[in-house]
């Protein structure tokens, strides 16, 4: 039997105190996950979050934040959040966030689409959807999410799906062909996969200005097609193409179910001429304009977002 000696008492007396100060680091020493983390902030549970005015559960409900809000961290409590004077969240439903600005590229694979969510997470309803290679402009990232819209619109889609975008270099200088409108339809999206452009809407309770997408020369002009008619011009009703050159490539460029053509083939336009306006010609269920782009030949058509960055679907610029 060994010995109890005054030197071994010593040494489990030591190893005692090291083990109780152990044992109360893994309580309060070890930091929560993102206890280091302050300033901005978002929401990421569709149900939103309680606000309690101290860190715990035990403490009184005072608020409440919805899925998507932005909030600011100002400290951190254990698994709490502080975001104003008597204030604090639990930190299992925030995630940080980082502004962001620029473009990205929808890169989905042929025939799929980007499902546009209320909030950055899958759990989120979904809002809408992208088609592949569709352009939309980013402004915040959390949560492997990127915000597509104003705060306001909370319209998110996950970051894998979106790569950097690069400018053509076979054509620049298309602009938007109506200066305050949304797209309601994408080009051979996934439940239209025909359909060989994209439809742009601006106020229904008038005709908006259609603008030349650029500089060329009008090549073909229908104008007698009248409302209700859904098979004049193939369905394009009142129409009008312009042929454009740029940097030694041929493009078209295609506008349709027009009210009103204010040009006439062989015109020369500018770039933003006022060509004609909004209409619900032709095979047309509404208001609106049917654009295309073709490239080096016309009826190829080509994505117009490859060209021209258009908001996400159903956002107005």
């Amino acid at each position: 039997m060994k010995r109890f000696t005054m030197k071994t008492g010593f040494n489990m007396l030591a190893a005692l105190v090291l083990g109780v100060a152990f044992l109360f680091s893994g309580f309060s020493g070890i930091p929560y996950a993102e206890a280091s983390t302050t300033g901005r902030h978002v929401i990421t549970t569709p149900a939103g979050v309680n606000v309690r005015s101290g860190p715990g559960t035990n403490h009184a409900i005072v608020g409440s934040r919805a899925l998507g809000q932005v909030i600011t961290v100002s400290a951190n409590s254990g698994s709490w959040a502080r975001i104003g004077t008597g204030q604090y969240v639990t930190r299992d439903w925030i995630a940080q966030s980082t502004v962001v600005s620029g473009s990205r590229r929808v890169n989905v694979g042929a025939g799929s689409v980007l499902n546009i969510r209320t909030g950055p997470t899958t759990a989120a309803n979904v809002a809408g959807t992208l088609a592949n290679n569709a352009t939309v402009n980013v402004f915040e990232r959390a949560n492997g999410f990127y915000r597509i819209s104003s705060a306001s619109a909370n319209q998110w889609v996950s970051a894998q799906f979106l790569v950097a975008t690069t400018t053509p270099p076979a054509a620049t200088g298309f602009i938007r062909p109506m200066t305050s409108a949304r797209v309601t339809s994408e080009f051979r999206s996934a439940s239209r996969p025909n359909h060989n452009g994209i439809d742009i809407a601006g106020a229904a309770n008038n005709t908006p200005q259609i603008r030349a997408s650029a500089a060329g020369v009008v090549t073909q002009v229908v104008s007698n097609c009248a409302v209700g008619n859904r098979s004049c011009n193939g369905g394009f009703g009142n129409m009008v193409i312009i042929r454009h050159t740029m940097n030694g490539r041929r493009y078209y460029t295609l506008y349709a179910h027009l009210s009103t053509v204010r040009v006439s083939v062989n015109q020369q336009v500018a770039s933003n001429f006022h060509i004609g306006n909004q209409g619900n010609t032709g095979d047309s269920t509404g208001p609106h304009l049917h654009f295309e782009v073709h490239r080096d030949s016309l009826w190829n058509r080509v994505n117009p977002r490859t060209y021209i960055n258009f908001p996400a679907l159903g956002v107005w610029w």
